[in-house]
């Protein structure tokens, strides 16, 4: 990547110089004479199909993808394959936004070079307006949202982040140090690496021995970005940092050696970049803590921890606080310090545990240990911990390892138990090193000595990190927990679903748990919602009647139990998809809601011939497709480009078509840009989608989408015409008349008329009548009346010229040539 990517070359003016809103629309005015002519059979050779990746719509990004307390945001929601007036839904205490995404943006992100196609997977997301409010009152935390339209909602949520300092929203150009955006620290900036060589740039002001931290969140708020970030100085010169990884994302340190500017870079690992790429940062010199040490407490009681955080030269900076719990405090205490970025996350330990400290340096291997105590140690990768669990009379001992990942480094566990006769009684399964909870079991025992090896099998080895974790020896609390996979999920009327439950049984807990489901509407069959005793999940299935109405339902699921004599319940925790590879998320990873999108039956289905068809390069090609209305569907259907494509584009646009009801069989217009790369892809495969709108058997008006079955298979050829400025740059004064020169290369397949028109100015008042080049002729020239107001500078223009090829009139020729006008 270049420091610098706001220099452009003429190869990237086609990416740069379309002022207009809409690109998607590029090539609309050039076939508005064409449509009628396009239904001609096109003969072709049968191809093996291969399916774009899913077909189903989905949400992919909202930028910004959080707001502060107290503030109302215009937010772009990204959406895949999903028609106009999809449903958004938001929810989070405090956060409201439920909205219809009517009104598409469009955004071109920073400018991409013109580069070789390759044949990877590539998606289009299209962004829509929505507007989210988050009350003053609101707590920092995280909302989560989704989507829903008729042919199917979200695969998951995602989050927005509720955030209690200032924030900044990113506006390119900042993609080089004389265009960084200024900010005031702390604060948060909100971002989106858009476009193959974006980088973005942010400016502010240290003091020599200031220590600046900056926290990315990317892929714990599922955004595809890869985030690579540094600091630079005034001369682009990248400096020292330090540098920790929270999940996947970066966290780093830097200590200013100087007073002066200095400016953070944040761009992608790969080259690419789309408006799904968001992040956010937080810029602040208040320590990011990371790390605690012991993990946890116990509620009432003072106990002395110890808060790590990188001090941007390399080393840790230790930062020692006594700290009381409240009592009413259960599970997880959010411990505030106002010397602090962040709020730190402290477990609280069973009540009527003693706490012992292991020493990193202890002169025995096995650490005593006894019923009723609980352990702070610390396991840096691949170290052992070595425990003699002194047994005095024979019962159940429950023993679980806690590390929790927002504040330990402590990863894979497997924890082994050896009895007094040297037997192996226990040995865990390696947990996710995103659960806290890394090794459990419960044990029948005897009198005698145990032998409890804790081991660490992964991490990294880091002087940045702290490996805390806690040991806990106690008797048995009977409990149940309940998890299932992702927290969104769609089955289309008269279908079935199945959702695998898992239960985990701690305590030694037996017996029956029955599941429930809140929120679920009539008509909906329940089947496999007991999990019997010495089972350990089950798969609900839920079958769906044909009549239910198509609608996003928010659930509940719970699962009911006895335990002892007192009937028991705990809810089903989902899976959101702000969660990173490591299964780290911003705050949980889980959240105890499902919904369940009930998709309506297809009304319409779109066919081609997947068969390889031969176009030239600078046409617009038309493609015979077959719309096919279910049950005599007769309303309006739109067909477009698919969001999804198993292959780069390289330029190619489908010109937006709308069909009447007695429409089935079309020719799809698909422009093939003359600038096309030769004989790189085999061939272009090319996937169309169409939505529609109507009003279901409920009254209730339905956006319904669908992606092609087949297709569209397109092998090029070379051009037939191409268009040349002779004057490719003109001076001119304001209100002075200049002439442009131009010159068509001809070939013997189009010696027929082309129409010469302005259809991209950086000139926005300049208007320029159409000519044409009359059949045979290849010179022209184009009077330009330069604006009396116009300010001096160089602007840049392109000029098209189409007309119908002669051997095929329903062949449409496109090319284009660029001019300069420089104004003095």
């Amino acid at each position: 990547k270049s420091a610098n990517k706001s220099q452009q070359t003429n190869a990237d003016l086609e990416q740069t110089i379309d002022t207009r809103k809409n690109p998607r629309v590029n090539m609309q005015r050039i076939i508005r004479c064409i449509r009628p002519a396009l239904l001609l059979l096109i003969a072709s050779t049968t191809a093996y199909g291969q399916p774009v990746p899913t077909k189903l719509p989905d949400s992919v990004h909202i930028f910004p993808a959080g707001a502060r307390r107290g503030s109302t945001v215009d937010v772009h929601v990204g959406l895949e394959q999903a028609p106009p007036n999809t449903e958004f839904f938001i929810r989070g205490n405090g956060v409201t936004g439920d909205s219809v995404l009517s009104t598409e943006v469009f955004d071109r992100g920073n400018p991409s070079p013109r580069r070789a196609p390759n044949e990877v997977p590539i998606n289009y997301p299209r962004q829509w307006k929505a507007q989210v409010t988050v009350a003053a009152d609101a707590p920092v935390g995280t909302a989560y949202w989704n989507t829903f339209c008729a042919s199917g909602g979200s695969t998951g949520s995602l989050p927005f982040i509720v955030g209690n300092l200032p924030e900044l929203i990113e506006s390119e150009p900042n993609s080089d140090l004389s265009h960084a955006q200024t900010t005031e620290l702390p604060m948060t900036v909100n971002g989106q690496i858009h476009g193959e060589r974006d980088l973005d740039y942010y400016k502010f002001h240290l003091d020599a021995g200031d220590v600046v931290y900056c926290d990315i969140y990317a892929r714990r708020l599922g955004s595809k970005l890869e985030p690579t970030v540094s600091i630079v100085d005034s001369s682009g010169q990248s400096l020292p940092i330090q540098e920790d990884m929270l999940g996947d994302d970066p966290l780093i340190a830097f200590k200013a050696t100087e007073s002066g500017d200095y400016y953070l870079q944040i761009g992608n690992v790969s080259y690419h970049g789309t408006p799904s790429h968001v992040y956010r940062a937080t810029i602040t010199k208040n320590p990011v803590i990371t790390y605690a040490y012991p993990i946890g407490a116990t509620a009432g009681e003072t106990t002395k921890i110890s808060f790590y955080a990188m001090d941007g030269t390399g080393q840790l900076l230790e930062l020692v606080r006594d700290v009381t719990i409240p009592d009413a405090v259960s599970g997880t205490y959010q411990y505030p310090d106002e010397m602090f970025a962040n709020d730190v996350p402290l477990r609280i330990t069973p009540s009527g545990q003693k706490q012992i400290t292991t020493s990193l340096h202890r002169q025995h291997p096995e650490i005593p240990i006894k019923l009723g105590q609980t352990a702070n140690g610390q396991l840096p990768p691949f170290g052992k911990d070595t425990f003699a669990l002194e047994v005095t009379e024979a019962g159940f001992i429950e023993l679980s390892v806690i590390a929790p990942s927002m504040t330990s480094a402590t990863g894979l566990v497997i924890m082994s138990v050896t009895d007094p006769d040297g037997k192996v009684v226990g040995r865990n399964s390696i947990a996710s090193s995103a659960d806290d909870r890394k090794a459990h079991d419960f044990i029948s025992t005897k009198p005698g000595t145990y032998v409890v090896e804790i081991k660490s099998v992964g991490g990294i080895n880091s002087e940045n990190r702290v490996s805390g974790y806690q040991f806990d020896v106690r008797k048995p609390i009977v409990e149940f927990e309940l998890a299932a996979g992702a927290d969104c999920l769609s089955v289309t009327q008269g279908d079935a679903l199945e959702i695998p439950i898992k239960l985990t049984r701690l305590g030694g807990f037996k017996g029956p748990v029955t599941i429930t489901v809140d929120g679920l509407p009539e008509n909906i069959a329940i089947e496999g919602n007991t999990i019997e005793d010495g089972k350990n999940d089950t798969k609900l299935k839920l079958t769906v009647d044909g009549t239910v109405a198509s609608r996003r339902y928010e659930l509940r699921l719970n699962g009911k139990a006895m335990l002892g004599e007192q009937e028991t319940m705990r809810a089903v925790s989902f899976t959101h998809r702000g969660t990173d590879s490591t299964g780290r998320a911003v705050f949980s990873s889980r959240r105890d809601a499902l919904d369940l999108t009930i998709r309506h039956k297809p009304v319409f289905r779109l066919y081609c011939e997947e068969a390889y068809q031969y176009a030239h390069r600078g046409t617009v090609y038309p493609y015979l497709m077959t719309i096919e209305r279910i049950d005599d569907y007769d309303q309006p259907i739109t067909v477009q480009q698919a969001d999804r494509q198993n292959r780069d584009l390289d330029g190619i646009e489908f010109i937006e078509t709308t069909l009447g009801k007695d429409e089935l069989d079309f020719m799809m217009p698909i422009y093939l840009p003359e600038t096309m790369h030769i004989n790189i892809q085999s061939q272009s495969q090319l996937y169309t989608q169409a939505y529609t709108s109507f009003k279901d058997a409920t009254g209730k008006q339905q956006y319904f989408s669908a992606v092609a079955e087949k297709r569209n298979m397109i092998r090029t050829m070379p051009t037939v015409v191409k268009l040349y400025a002779r004057t490719a740059e003109l001076k001119a004064q304001p209100g002075e008349l200049v002439v442009a020169q131009f010159e068509l290369e001809r070939t013997s397949n189009m010696r027929n008329t082309m129409r010469m028109q302005l259809i991209d100015s950086q000139i926005s008042e300049l208007d320029v009548p159409a000519v044409n080049f009359q059949a045979g002729q290849v010179q022209l020239e184009v009077p330009i009346a330069v604006p009396s107001d116009l300010k001096p500078g160089t602007y840049k223009m392109r000029f098209q010229a189409s007309g119908a090829l002669d051997a095929k009139p329903t062949h449409t020729a496109i090319t284009s040539a660029d001019v300069t006008i420089i104004v003095e």
